[in-house]
């Protein structure tokens, strides 16, 4: 019986010693880093969130951030963390504004929806699905530089026709008040439970 009551006192301060330990703080910069790179997918709450976290909570607020958008908790491999990333590799190569800390339009789109079905540019339609969704342009469209179609995406609602995302040659949303809701709508649709 003794040597049980030492091995529990013993445990007992071993978790008294670990709680109280300093939380590991992130450094200001890789917090910074951090959230320019998870932005298009936060949420208002995130948002407001971020702004009461403090140095030594913000490893875990990353946690909790990545932990609500795993589809299955079982498995710490969280595929839609995995699949972000490599969305935000290609969108810092191709869509950073002058290599500095956003991304435009077409970065922000393409980080959270990915490639699109269908791309539309002045010079020529590339086909990326076998069926045309493509068969009239609006005046929008015309306007645009380029239009990137998304059909049956699972992170959009439903539509017969899909949405289409249009942009100027700056890569900026043109006359889509609706884009920016789209993908707001969709970064909401990653979040698989409450954090």
């Amino acid at each position: 019986m003794r040597p049980i009551l030492v091995a529990v006192l013993i445990g007992a301060g071993l978790s008294a010693v670990a709680l109280a330990q300093p939380p590991i703080q992130m450094p200001d910069n890789d917090w910074k880093q951090w959230l320019d790179q998870v932005r298009p997918l936060m949420l208002p709450a995130d948002h407001t969130e971020v702004k009461l976290t403090a140095p030594s909570q913000r490893a875990r607020f990353r946690e909790d951030f990545w932990r609500a958008r795993n589809p299955d908790p079982s498995n710490p491999d969280n595929p839609i963390r995995t699949d972000y990333e490599r969305r935000v590799q290609t969108a810092d190569s191709r869509f950073r504004i002058n290599g500095k800390s956003a991304w435009n339009d077409c970065g922000r789109t393409y980080i959270v929806l990915g490639k699109p079905d269908w791309m539309r540019n002045n010079q020529a339609t590339r086909h990326f699905s076998a069926a045309d969704p493509m068969a009239a342009f609006s005046a929008q469209d015309q306007e645009a530089t380029e239009v990137w179609t998304y059909r049956n995406h699972p992170r959009l609602p439903a539509s017969p026709n899909g949405f289409a995302f249009r942009f100027n040659p700056s890569c900026e949303a043109v006359s889509s008040p609706s884009a920016d809701r789209l993908l707001q709508q969709a970064a909401a649709s990653y979040v698989t439970r409450a954090r």
